[in-house]
């Protein structure tokens, strides 16, 4: 599924399969103010500014906030970050030109290097909603247990 993240600041798109992952993902990085629309989806998760997000998460997953969030981390933790790294700068049509872009990339440093830079050359906004996505992407990253070899 693929969402707009709707914010003050620049377009951003996030893209993820569980709606739950998804919107725990939203509350983290925009603690609660920003939402998700649908792009492909009829699925959204609403702004929590003035509170209300035990009652939206329990009523759609049938679970407050916090639960959502032990649930998430516990059991969907890769998804979790694969979600959070999802986030760029950009509408829909950006995106598929990124990655088409990025396919065609071979070195995972060149692909990081076109990550950063495509960040910094869209972002009109100091408020950097890609880096603070990415920056929870690499905290939970580090809590998944390695499986020795």
């Amino acid at each position: 599924m693929l969402f707009e993240i709707i914010n003050p600041s620049d377009e951003c798109t996030m893209q993820g399969d569980n709606l739950e992952v998804l919107a725990v993902a939203c509350c983290l990085i925009g603690s609660g103010r920003y939402a998700l629309k649908g792009l492909d989806t009829e699925e959204s998760v609403p702004m929590f500014i003035f509170g209300g997000h035990d009652e939206w998460f329990s009523e759609k997953f049938g679970r407050k906030f916090d639960e959502s969030m032990d649930k998430v981390t516990k059991d969907h933790m890769l998804e979790l970050v694969q979600s959070l790294d999802s986030v760029l700068l950009g509408n829909q049509k950006d995106r598929q030109d990124y990655e088409k872009t990025l396919q065609s990339i071979e070195s995972e440093q060149a692909k990081l290097a076109f990550k950063q830079e495509f960040k910094e050359k869209n972002r009109s906004s100091i408020n950097d909603i890609c880096a603070r996505s990415w920056q929870y992407a690499d905290m939970f990253r580090n809590k998944i247990p390695q499986v020795a070899p």
